[in-house]
């Protein structure tokens, strides 16, 4: 929204700023009656999740894996904290979840012995617990994708 731009009353007393938020990026708007102005600003960091433990290939003998995610909160000021956690072992032949679990725990446990041949995802959806006004509570989605036994990449 440009500086200046007049923002319209409907219903009375309730103003509606619409907008994208763009992560690191902050906002500041000031607002007047025309006799009290009304300013607030902010600067909001998202969590930035990451997957270990993984190996980039896997074969049939392999055995059981654990992935755990991990997440800063985006200003390098910490960890963020796990509201909610959804991993979906995803084959990707058919978009077809095979296996998922959710919780709070940040770690995932499979057997790619027990997969078909085939190329899967792993997708994680990390929801952080509101920490402070700037470090709201939000998703933020990864993938890692993996050839599983037997699979050409």
């Amino acid at each position: 929204m440009a500086t200046g731009t007049v923002l319209t009353e409907a219903p009375a007393g309730t103003y509606t700023l619409e907008g994208i938020h763009v992560d690191a990026l902050g906002y500041a708007i000031s607002v007047t009656n025309g006799s009290v102005t009304l300013s607030a600003s902010n600067t909001c960091y998202y969590p930035n999740p990451s997957l270990s433990g993984l190996s980039a290939v896997y074969c049939s003998q392999a055995s059981p894996q654990t992935a755990t995610v991990t997440a800063d909160l985006g200003d390098d000021s910490g960890t963020a904290t796990v509201e909610d956690m959804l991993f979906e072992l995803i084959r990707q032949s058919d978009n077809t979840v095979i296996d998922s679990q959710s919780g709070t725990d940040d770690t995932f446990d499979f057997n790619p012995s027990t997969l078909p041949d085939g190329h899967y995802t792993l997708r994680v959806t990390f929801d952080a617990t509101f920490n402070s006004g700037i470090h709201p509570g939000c998703l933020q989605a990864i993938e890692s994708h993996y050839p599983f036994p037997g699979s050409k990449i």
